[in-house]
């Protein structure tokens, strides 16, 4: 939802919890907790729109894969990770991760790390190649 705010007020440079998102069509101040439905109102919009037959429909042959998948060469269901890979690393987050997370907390004070442009993406700003100690981005 937070997204949304960010998008309504067209702008991430801003605390949704303190400034408004935008104005009405009279000039007042439209703030987030106006328009943030309540967890009730959430669970209700779910209730009425989401049926557990949905799922089990759509996921029922989840592992089967497509065709292109069936006419793979792939021999494992694991990816083969290449510990002197300067490209692709296994993610460290996933060690010893526990099997239930820990509870949600309030995220409070956030800013935006980077403003960028429309035209700029991720594989814009993510290396994909070892990067020279001397070069800024391999220097720590």
């Amino acid at each position: 939802m937070l997204v949304v705010a960010y998008a309504l007020s067209g702008n991430v440079d801003f605390d949704p919890y303190t400034e408004p998102l935008g104005t009405d069509k009279n000039g007042k101040p439209v703030f987030l907790q106006e328009i943030w439905p309540s967890p009730a109102e959430i669970a209700g919009a779910v209730r009425s729109a989401v049926e557990p037959e949905m799922f089990r429909k759509e996921y029922a042959s989840v592992f089967a894969g497509d065709e292109a998948w069936k006419g793979s060469r792939a021999k494992s269901e694991c990816f083969a990770w290449e510990p002197s890979s300067t490209y692709v690393k296994n993610p460290p987050f996933f060690e010893n991760l526990p099997a239930e997370p820990e509870p949600v907390a309030e995220i409070r004070g956030a800013r935006a790390l980077a403003v960028l442009g429309d035209s700029v993406t991720t594989d814009h700003i993510s290396p994909r190649a070892t990067s020279p100690r001397t070069a800024p981005r391999g220097r720590t």
